[in-house]
């Protein structure tokens, strides 16, 4: 999502576009707009669209024509807008791909702004798959008739790969409710990688009725969520997640601080779906019943969650809360959900082992300890080194680093020599405030330990920068060491997305652990 992820994409596509001889055709250098330059394209061609901020017809209701190209921005969405200009009496979206497109077909490097239509406002997918990579796609508005359906993106009967994009203050709505204020996907299997989807409502006019803040998947869709942070998002079934009849693979996502007014705050599961959800942190989401998952008449295997903070107002379960489910809850934590961990009805079938479970839970290899995290009032759930849940995970299942299951979403990693954790106070800054991060460092071995430090920023241009070291330090044995640093960030510093990232070892080349984030440089706030 950074400029620097879209220039490296920007130039390995000329790249392979010169291994083939392809065209690059310049927007506005050449053409007009862009949808002139996708006119002229042909396949194998990349339409490379300058710096600026792109309205009106031939920048707006965008299409590819079914042709595999690449349509790409020089310099990424900091700087190069599609504005839709939409509302409900002139509605327009960015783009629609309807003609048979496939993952040949990429779009990269644009912000898609205010686009306004009752079936998906900022991008339209209907029979085509292309690749929807590196955009933000932000405050556009699905609504029309009764309803809206995908304010961020609609797939209909289609499998795009929607990958690194911000998907952001997106919203569907409607007098009956709108679905997906993020992503919508109606008989539809996309893969949904690396985004940020936060901010988005689903709701109806006058009222909150709505599912799917962050994603909705109705009808017999199968899509793929992995590696995404679907936070902050509202609705009034399934802030976060809501999945009817469907059965997506939920995996590695950080899912927190959503809404669901009714039902399913994280997550909600109602009538017939089917889902396998794995490695994913469950956190600080709420909702009247089920905070972090409701499920109803579905089946749901949960493997290797960490779920906690999560909070409900009506009954138990503020982590869970099934009925009439066929529930799997294996080599997870469920640790401060309030007011209680589970809530099941008796037509529930429910095993849980191998969990730490607090208050107790029965079931084979069930534990209630504190699950020792590095820093929970931060949002970090990673293990401390001493944690009950390390190695406690099922038996016959090992971690990647060849030791037994840990419980949680994250293991501790026993191949590195020491441990490194960085935890920010927060992942967006202005220009002249300070950057919190708390350095953990571990040593688990009888001896005392020397180290070195060193830490970098990566800048938007993808350029390092040095902020720390290397400067040398030791560890007595058997210990963690927590320590709070904060960095003025320079009032010149430019707006964009950041990596900041720090490295353990012995120098010259031996590395004991590293850990990284990224930040963005924000304008300041509006007194």
């Amino acid at each position: 999502m950074t400029r620097f992820t879209t220039l490296l994409g920007a130039a390995l596509t000329l790249l392979l576009c010169a291994g083939v001889s392809a065209t690059v055709l310049h927007v506005p250098g050449e053409y007009p707009t862009i949808q002139a330059g996708i006119d002229a394209a042909v396949e194998g061609d990349t339409v490379l669209v300058a710096d600026g901020t792109y309205t009106g017809d031939g920048n707006r209701d965008i299409d590819f024509l079914g042709k595999a190209i690449v349509v790409i921005s020089e310099n990424g969405p900091e700087v190069t807008v599609v504005d839709c200009e939409g509302d409900s009496l002139d509605p327009h979206r960015g783009f629609f791909f309807h003609s048979g497109e496939d993952l040949s077909s990429v779009l990269r490097g644009f912000t898609v702004q205010n686009g306004f239509a009752y079936r998906g406002g900022g991008m339209r997918c209907d029979y085509a798959s292309p690749t929807i990579a590196g955009n933000w796609i932000t405050r556009n508005t699905a609504s029309g008739g009764l309803s809206g359906w995908g304010g961020g993106i609609h797939c209909y009967s289609s499998s795009p790969r929607i990958e690194g994009n911000m998907i952001t203050g997106n919203m569907a709505s409607g007098p009956w409710g709108g679905a997906g204020g993020g992503v919508y996907c109606d008989y539809a299997s996309p893969m949904i990688v690396g985004n940020t989807i936060a901010g988005n409502t689903a709701s109806a006019s006058g009222s909150a009725r709505g599912g799917g803040g962050g994603i909705c998947c109705l009808y017999a869709s199968f899509p793929t969520l992995a590696w995404n942070r679907i936070s902050g998002n509202e609705a009034y079934y399934g802030g976060g997640i809501y999945c009817y009849e469907s059965g997506p693979v939920i995996v590695g996502n950080t899912i927190s601080g959503n809404v669901g007014e009714l039902a399913g705050g994280g997550m909600y599961f109602p009538w017939g779906s089917s889902s396998l959800i794995g490695g994913n942190t469950i956190s600080g989401n709420e909702a009247r019943i089920g905070g972090g998952i409701l499920c109803h008449a579905s089946s749901l295997t949960i493997n290797g969650n960490t779920m906690t903070r999560n909070a409900v107002t009506l009954g138990e379960g503020g982590a869970i809360h099934c009925y009439s489910c066929s529930l799997s809850i294996i080599n997870s934590i469920l640790w401060g959900d309030s007011p209680s961990q589970i809530e099941v009805d008796g037509d529930t079938l429910l095993v849980v082992a191998y969990c730490d479970v607090e208050g107790g839970w029965s079931g084979e290899g069930n534990i209630d300890a504190d699950p020792m995290f590095v820093l929970a009032e931060k949002g970090d759930y990673r293990l401390l080194w001493g944690s009950p849940c390390i190695d406690a995970g099922h038996p016959d299942s090992l971690d990647a680093d060849g030791t037994r299951r840990d419980m949680g979403a994250e293991f501790f990693d026993q191949e590195d020599y020491m441990t490194l954790y960085l935890t920010p106070d927060t992942t967006e800054v202005s220009p002249g405030a300070m950057l919190g991060v708390t350095y953990t460092a571990i040593n688990r071995w009888p001896q005392a330990e020397p180290f070195w430090v060193q830490t970098e920023a990566t800048l938007p241009n993808g350029s390092p920068f040095t902020i720390i070291g290397p400067d040398q330090y030791t560890l007595p044995a058997n210990t963690t060491v927590q320590r709070h640093l904060h960095h003025m960030v320079p009032g010149a510093a430019p707006l964009g997305a950041y990596g900041y990232g720090s490295r353990i070892g012995m120098p010259p080349s031996m590395v004991y652990d590293e850990d990284s984030f990224g930040f963005a440089i924000v304008p300041p706030p509006v007194e």
